[in-house]
This record gives structure tokens, C-alpha cells and sequence, in this order.
């Protein structure tokens, strides 16, 4: 409501967590969808999964919102086995256990939340455009992302990338239209740098290699031993000949791994992630808005920076040494 009143047009995209399996019919109801209850005017969307996420801790949970809530340990075996013919109904908000997550991302590593590496990330996408897509059940590989949607619509429909929407001024999409491939499957990648971040975990996408790096574990959320950024350990993977991350070349091919690390700051810091995120999100938010970075540029005696940005942004150089 508030997004409403100060002139912005509400919906939600994607799959919704909060709607029960009880309710992804096309029949209804719709208590729970997000443009029901859930406050937006619109919901574009699917009931269903991408990636698997591991939130529901080592044993599975009945109600994944305990783990969310610092409660996780009182969902003792004991007690889901207690609550056994509740599973599925509208008593509970169940999650299965880590094992099925990792084993639903293979054969990537990790799972959702881990945003370095592709376990829950790296998915396929369908496109269908009878009219604008002369091949049938042909395959793409070039590289996209989630933000490439909108501009690819915007360029099928003919239409500008809108500056104001109901007075409000828009920020730039940072997103790369993927019509140039449609036609074209052997067309040189245009999307070919993108970085990631989420509570702490990084990587960076260029031109076929990843550098990534593990910073919290995903069923870890309350409690439990945070490494200093400085001791977060890089990995180095060749994508065109390694599509699931397996072989680590950080080792073998150290100057590269250094070339990464210098683009995931320079992306981050332009998309203010080192600014107001990283801190937060990871668990070390900054004491007062005082606190928080007063710049993104050279690192000087005068930068302001809680402990998170700054050994991010100011010392992420390190974070190569012989690893």
C-alpha cells in the first residue's frame, strides 16, 4: 500500500514461497496468493520450484518459519515425527531436509542463498514466441539472467525502456535483451559479466569463468561461526569446459582468479551492494546509518566502512594468497 500511494504500480513475479500447495490449482482459492492477501495488485507467476533451497535445516522441518525466527533447534526429531499426520495440511509449513535440497541442485554445488556457485541458480529457461522465433526446439547457451527479461520483452514489443512510471523516475535496467539469440544460435554471448551476492556469498560471471566464494552456510541461519571476509577462500572455474563447477583452478591459474575478484568489487560497487547490503545481509550491520560507506572509490584513511564492506571492498585482493 505504501508502494501505491507514493505512485508505483505493485506485482510480484516469480514463484511465491507463501502460497500453500493447497492453493496452486487455477481453481482457488487465492487467500494466500499475492494479489489476494499479499498486498500486490497483480501476481505474474508459477506455483512450483526452481532451484531447492536448503532452509529446512539437517532434519527437515514442519515449519520452516522457526528456523527463520532463531527457533530451528526446537524441531527436535522427536517433534517432527510428533507431528507426522500434519505434514501438508494447513497446520504446518514444512520444508524438506538439506540432503533433498543438495541432491535436487545436482550436480551443481551448494543450493538457493548461496549465490556463488550455481546449485538452486543455474536453471533452464523456455521461451515461446510462434511469431518471433522462426526455430523449433532449438537450444541457446549463451549466458542470461533473471534481469534480462524485462529488456527482451521491451525489444520483442518495440517498446523504450520507460524512464517514469506514474511520476516515479526509474533507475536504468542493467539487464541485456536475449532477441539477438533467438535467430541466431551461434551469436557471440552479449550478457557476458554479471555479479552475485547474497548474505555474504559472492561470484562473478565472465566471459565462460566463474570466481565464487562461500561466505555462510544456507541452513546455518541463526547462530553458528561467520568466517572475516578476508578468510572467505575463492574458487576459479573454467564454464566452457566445466558446466558444474568441479574443478577449482584458483591454484593454477592465480592471476586470473585476481582479474575476477577486481571485477566482482568494480560490479558490486556500482550497483551499491558493498554500500548497504553485504553488511547487513551477512550479519555484521553497520551501529548507525553514520556508519555506513561514504564512498565507493579509493580506499583512503577518510572511507567510512563497517568491518563487512570494508574487507570486501578495500582488501578482497588478499583473499587470493595462495589459495
Amino acid at each position: 500500500m505504501t508502494l501505491k500511494l507514493n505512485g508505483y504500480s505493485t506485482a510480484q513475479f516469480g514463484k511465491c514461497h507463501e502460497v500453500p500447495v493447497w492453493q496452486s490449482s487455477p481453481m482457488g482459492p487465492f487467500d494466500a496468493w499475492p494479489s489476494a492477501g499479499g498486498g500486490f495488485e497483480k501476481f505474474y507467476g508459477f506455483i512450483g520450484g526452481i532451484g531447492a533451497s536448503a532452509e529446512g535445516t539437517l532434519n527437515g522441518s514442519f515449519n520452516e518459519m522457526a528456523n527463520f525466527n532463531g527457533m530451528g533447534a526446537i524441531e527436535t526429531p522427536e517433534f517432527l515425527l510428533s507431528k507426522m499426520d500434519e505434514f501438508g495440511t494447513p497446520s504446518s509449513y514444512n520444508h524438506y531436509a538439506v540432503g533433498w535440497a543438495w541432491a535436487m541442485d545436482a550436480p551443481f554445488q551448494w543450493t538457493k542463498q548461496v549465490a556463488s556457485h550455481w546449485g538452486g541458480t543455474r536453471n533452464g529457461t523456455i521461451v515461446h514466441w510462434p511469431e518471433g522465433i522462426s526455430e523449433k526446439g532449438g537450444l541457446r547457451s549463451q549466458f542470461t539472467h533473471v534481469i534480462d527479461v524485462a529488456p527482451t520483452v521491451l525489444e520483442a514489443a518495440g517498446l523504450p525502456e520507460p524512464t517514469m512510471v506514474n511520476g516515479v523516475q526509474q533507475s536504468p535496467m542493467e539487464g541485456t535483451s536475449m532477441l539477438y539469440s533467438f535467430d541466431e544460435a551461434d551469436a557471440p554471448e552479449k550478457h557476458d559479466l554479471q555479479y552475485f551476492e547474497m548474505f555474504g556469498n559472492r561470484g562473478v560471471y565472465h566471459k565462460g569463468w566463474s570466481a565464487v566464494t562461500k561466505h555462510r552456510t544456507p541452513w546455518i541461519l541463526m547462530g553458528g561461526v561467520i568466517p572475516a571476509f578476508d578468510d572467505d577462500v575463492w574458487e576459479l572455474y573454467d564454464g566452457s569446459v566445466d558446466y558444474s563447477q568441479a574443478r577449482d583452478l584458483s591454484k593454477e591459474q592465480p592471476d586470473r582468479l585476481h582479474h575476477l575478484q577486481r571485477l566482482w568489487l568494480i560490479e558490486a560497487a556500482k550497483s551499491t551492494c558493498c554500500r548497504s547490503t553485504i553488511g547487513e545481509r551477512s550479519g555484521s550491520p553497520p551501529s548507525s546509518p553514520d556508519a555506513r560507506p561514504s564512498s565507493v572509490g579509493t580506499p583512503s584513511s577518510s572511507s567510512r566502512a563497517w568491518d563487512g564492506c570494508r574487507r570486501t571492498v578495500w582488501s578482497a585482493s588478499r583473499t587470493s594468497r595462495g589459495r
